[in-house]
């Protein structure tokens, strides 16, 4: 149930007023965990969860309870049992803890006093005293601290053969294996007595009363260390638990300087869920934590000089561990669970932003995200996300040839990841090729289609591809036809069509006379001809117009001619053999002469490298065409051929 604080209330009174038992104050604590540490003045508004009024219970007041209960603690109370929290303790009751154990014991003026581990206590309060009545405890071994009111009677704590008075605010007693009483105040003012003497202790110094001797005069305590590296705020993982590490450093000036160091570490503020406790030496000054679940952490330490006497604790420095939840199914995603009210993150490199609640990261591939919880940061924690597992596979792969080569073009495919779903935010690189070699870089179509260039072997009709995602998984293409699959499904492209429109040039010689070369003269043509047509990667057909300069040993005779040009080019490498033949449909000679040669054919072989938007040509041939009347007499053009020039491809 609810409960609405009227006026500004300590806890052991508001639950007088509840239960009328302010012993049961402890349900107050029990059941509003967020009231930070003891002791507490509830401020008028306060809303409070409490119990119903049977939860109280019992007749009889206790002294005092246990708090807080870590590791191993027992409780004689007569018998010896397990100490449990909200234990009731009585008067002759006597609490111990282990090692590395320390228990938290509650008075009901809302005096605190911790134990610290092997550690040994008789309480000395009596059970029908009332509120303004010293408490008392004796200690007979290891370590008290005392945390009261301003409002709190003090407390009287017996040690060997000392006696200790604690006043308001904080003090630590020790008593240790010679019996000798240490009192270190922290806050307020106390005092310690023995042997008739009593010497007051101030806040920041100590005293120690030695087994049957006087106490000593105060001493300055240690001073509290810094945090060199203190704990980073925020911390990413995407493991079950992480490793976490702060740096602390001695202050107190030489005479004061440490010889060990009292550190902590706790799940609350208040340090009572306490997962490190421990005394190390003065050399070691770093808190090495590991295995630290996802949660809220708080570290502490202080300063213990030659002699014993422990100084204040350090400023908490404090870290929250933020887990990674993977989202299962072919989303890939990854989530991490942001502190209230968010973080500024950023993803691979780029600017951090506010993100509220969650943030979302794709495990399709390894990403570096970067937190903290403040912009600019103070503080930055980065963790590095693994791709998940894909299992990626090929999807209909496609080889589509280009225009102007059949065996060069690129190769079209999806990549689905073991259930199906598209693979798009991924690293790919080719591992193998079989058939073919790979031009230029993968290019992401997206939904998970990619593109790659390649051109494939002379004379192979598959080829096959190995793919390596993300640097670690392979998928393969399998065979691919290099010829366009029948029916397959075509998508709009930019390539140009197989149909163009292409022209050449080129210069070359003619030998006439004589067809075994014996008689005949070697005569220079110099030709121009321009082809225009239609072309396919292989075959060329259209229409020619040349002209050639014939110089004979009589004059000099000019033709022109019309011809139908039929070739073949072979191969897709640098040098591709051409071959085809002309039939001449019309020859004339220049210069108005009506005396013409009407029938004849050319035919050459040839080799063609590319260069530029087109190709180098060299050929040669032999050339038979009817004998030409001209006013000179018959001139006979048939013989070997040969040119040199530049077409389009």
């Amino acid at each position: 149930m609810q409960y609405t604080v009227e006026h500004d209330v300590r806890c052991d009174d508001l639950a007088q007023q509840l239960w009328g038992d302010r012993t049961r104050y402890d349900l107050i604590h029990k059941y509003n965990r967020n009231l930070g540490p003891a002791p507490h003045l509830l401020k008028a508004g306060t809303i409070l969860t409490i119990p119903p009024p049977t939860t109280a219970g019992g007749t009889e007041s206790p002294d005092a309870r246990l708090q807080v209960v870590r590791n191993s603690v027992s409780v004689e109370a007569p018998a010896p049992r397990p100490g449990k929290v909200h234990d009731a303790l009585y008067r002759g009751n006597r609490v111990a803890t282990a090692d590395a154990s320390s228990a938290e014991i509650g008075f009901r003026d809302e005096t605190d006093l911790w134990l610290g581990e092997r550690s040994l206590v008789v309480l000395l309060g009596d059970s029908r005293s009332k509120v303004g009545v010293s408490n008392s405890a004796s200690l007979v071994s290891g370590k008290l601290r005392a945390f009261l009111a301003s409002t709190a009677p003090s407390l009287d704590v017996r040690s060997g053969s000392a006696h200790s008075t604690v006043g308001p605010g904080e003090a630590q007693v020790t008593v240790d294996d010679k019996k000798a009483t240490r009192l270190a105040v922290y806050h307020g003012s106390s005092s310690v007595s023995a042997s008739g003497k009593t010497v007051p202790v101030a806040s920041g110094y100590g005293s120690k009363a030695e087994f049957q001797r006087a106490p000593t005069p105060p001493r300055p305590l240690p001073l509290a260390p810094a945090w060199s590296t203190p704990l980073a705020p925020l911390y990413l993982t995407d493991q079950p638990t992480i490793d976490v590490s702060a740096e602390y450093r001695d202050v107190s000036p030489p005479a004061l300087h440490a010889a060990a160091f009292h550190v902590q570490l706790a799940r609350d503020a208040a340090f009572h869920d306490l997962m490190v406790d421990e005394t190390v030496p003065s050399n070691i000054v770093q808190l090495v934590a590991k295995k630290l679940p996802v949660g809220d952490f708080f570290a502490r330490v202080s300063a213990i000089d030659g002699d014993e006497f422990e100084g204040p604790y350090s400023a908490p420095t404090e870290a929250r561990v933020v887990g990674l939840q993977v989202v299962p199914g072919p989303s890939h995603a990854a989530v991490f669970a942001l502190p209230p009210g968010g973080a500024y993150c950023g993803i691979d490199g780029k600017p951090p932003q506010k993100i509220d609640g969650s943030l979302s990261v794709s495990r399709t591939r390894e990403h570096r995200v970067t937190c903290s919880l403040d912009n600019p940061p103070t503080a930055t924690t980065t963790t590095v996300v693994p791709a998940d597992t894909l299992h990626p596979r090929v999807k209909d792969a496609e080889f589509r040839p280009s225009a102007r080569d059949p065996r060069s073009g690129e190769l079209r495919m999806t990549l689905v990841d073991g259930n199906g779903g598209p693979l798009s935010d991924i690293s790919v690189g080719v591992a193998a090729t079989d058939a073919a070699t790979v031009h230029g870089e993968l290019q992401a179509l997206g939904e998970g289609r990619f593109a790659i260039p390649i051109t494939c072997a002379n004379g192979a009709n598959r080829f096959a591809l190995t793919l390596r995602v993300n640097g670690v998984e392979t998928a393969a293409t399998g065979p691919v036809a290099i010829a366009p699959r029948t029916g397959a499904r075509s998508e709009p492209q930019d390539e140009p069509s197989n149909v163009a429109f292409v022209a050449s040039f080129g210069v070359g010689i003619l030998h006439t006379g004589p067809r075994d070369w014996s008689d005949g003269d070697l005569e220079p043509s110099i030709g121009a001809d321009f082809l225009t047509g239609l072309k396919s990667s292989e075959l060329r057909v259209g229409g020619r117009v040349g002209f050639e300069h014939v110089l004979t040993s009589e004059d000099v005779r000019d033709f022109l001619d019309v011809s139908i040009p039929l070739s073949v080019r072979l191969g897709a490498g640098r040098l591709r053999p051409t071959f085809g033949v002309a039939p001449i449909l019309f020859r004339a000679a220049a210069g108005g002469s009506n005396n013409t040669s009407l029938a004849g054919v050319d035919g050459r072989v040839g080799v063609e490298t590319p260069v530029g938007p087109g190709a180098l040509f060299l050929d040669a041939g032999y050339r038979i065409t009817t004998t030409a009347t001209t006013a000179g007499g018959e001139l006979d053009l048939s013989g070997f051929v040969g040119s040199i020039g530049y077409r389009g491809m």
